[in-house]
């Protein structure tokens, strides 16, 4: 089933849990190993974090592989300060690999309508 790799960019916060927790379920069920690569995250709140470690327990419980690689200094401080640096592993998943699921998490441009 292979490594899946998800490369989030951006804000998460509540308003986008909703797709991550869906993309994280899909490459559970679908890969042996799931990464999250968080080097183009800006910031995470407290929904996006309870996520992640709910993404790793599931993993766990499923006997497959879950981590978070390549994280920014600010994002790591924030996984520290909420005791989730578990989520942690080493290594940076590879920026040249094309993946085959990659969430952005950028929000879209606000309306402006006249």
């Amino acid at each position: 089933m292979g490594t899946r790799i998800i490369f989030l960019a951006g804000a998460l916060d509540v308003t986008l849990t909703g797709r991550l927790r869906a993309t994280l379920d899909d490459a559970l069920e679908n890969s042996d190993q799931v990464l999250v690569n968080l080097s183009e995250l800006r910031t995470v709140d407290s929904t996006g974090i309870r996520e992640l470690l709910r993404a790793q327990a599931r993993a766990a419980q499923m006997e497959k592989s879950f981590g978070v690689v390549a994280s920014s200094p600010s994002v790591r401080r924030l996984l520290e300060a909420a005791h989730a640096a578990g989520l942690l592993v080493d290594g940076r998943a590879d920026a040249g690999v094309q993946p085959p699921n990659v969430l952005s998490l950028a929000a879209p441009p606000a309306s402006t309508e006249t």
